[in-house]
């Protein structure tokens, strides 16, 4: 079984940030592979809302925890299911790739709070990483950056990404990652 994790913040007001792209992006995997993309369930015991997909071979899950603090609830969810690295997939956003641009890769450190502290919970790195470019600021702390809603003009381009970014994850899930890699990284 696949846990696939996109990072992001909780609450109504984090909802179309940067920081909250890997929600929008399992959300949109939610879309495409269930009969009824409400069928989020809220889990307290892990600290996540999580979406079992039809195939039964994978759950989506978005921790309730912010950001900096995913790892605590992915750490509750390796527990429960016994999760082995090559299980577990993280979705996230990413300040140094330029807006719009998708990089999958397994292991290694990342710089990104919610990655780090996954590594530092969970105590393993090399789980599999679908990165999506949100580009660096100019003129702006990057927490600002984060935590600050897409432009209209970066939605127009964001918007098909996360729709791609979507499609890599089902491609992975159904025909490999190396599949996935080849055709998506970029």
């Amino acid at each position: 079984m696949k846990i696939i994790v996109g990072l992001g913040n909780p609450g109504k007001e984090y909802e179309t940030s940067r920081h909250n792209t890997g929600f929008m992006v399992v959300d949109e995997v939610s879309k495409q592979l269930t009969e009824n993309s409400k069928q989020w369930k809220q889990e307290k015991k892990m600290l996540s809302v999580v979406c079992s997909l039809l195939s039964d071979n994978a759950i989506l899950v978005k921790p309730q925890t912010f950001m900096n603090n995913s790892g605590q609830a992915v750490r509750l969810i390796a527990k429960s299911y016994n999760l082995r690295p090559e299980d577990l997939w993280v979705v996230h956003d990413d300040l140094d790739l330029e807006l719009g641009r998708i990089k999958i890769h397994a292991g290694g450190t990342s710089g990104h709070h919610g990655i780090d502290s996954i590594i530092k919970e969970i105590g393993m790195q090399d789980f599999l990483k679908f990165r999506l470019g949100i580009g660096r600021p100019k003129n702006q702390e990057d927490i600002d950056f984060l935590l600050s809603p897409f432009t209209k003009e970066e939605l127009i381009a964001v918007t098909p990404a996360i729709k791609q970014m979507a499609k890599a994850v089902i491609m992975a899930l159904e025909q490999g990652v190396d599949r996935a890699m080849n055709e998506f990284n970029r």
